[in-house]
């Protein structure tokens, strides 16, 4: 039986304090090319708290995987919780802005 192995992605570098500083878009797709690599099949993809960051980074996923603005948002708020903070609402807009033409 041959078991593979697990990618572990942990988002520390993007998980930071100041959580009103924009996320680098490049850094976004740097990650969407790490989850959508093959390659690294399967992965979990965790930040310290298992929210705002990775909601973000999977939003994006969502985006790039086609689905509908309506159904990507509603994840992420089920996800990273119904208070839509400031961070939140930065958030949901990167996510809606997201251009996943420059994911190659």
């Amino acid at each position: 039986m041959n078991i593979p192995l697990l990618t572990i992605l942990t988002l520390i570098l993007l998980d930071r304090s100041d959580l009103s500083l924009p996320i680098a878009e490049s850094t976004v797709i740097d990650v969407l090319k790490l989850i959508t690599n093959k390659n690294n099949l399967p992965i979990l993809v965790t930040c310290r708290s298992g929210k705002r960051i990775t909601g973000l980074i999977i939003g994006c996923l969502r985006k790039l995987q086609r689905w509908s603005l309506v159904s990507i948002l509603e994840e992420y708020r089920r996800l990273a919780g119904h208070a839509l903070s400031k961070s939140h609402q930065q958030h949901e807009q990167f996510i809606e802005l997201f251009d996943t033409d420059l994911v190659p």
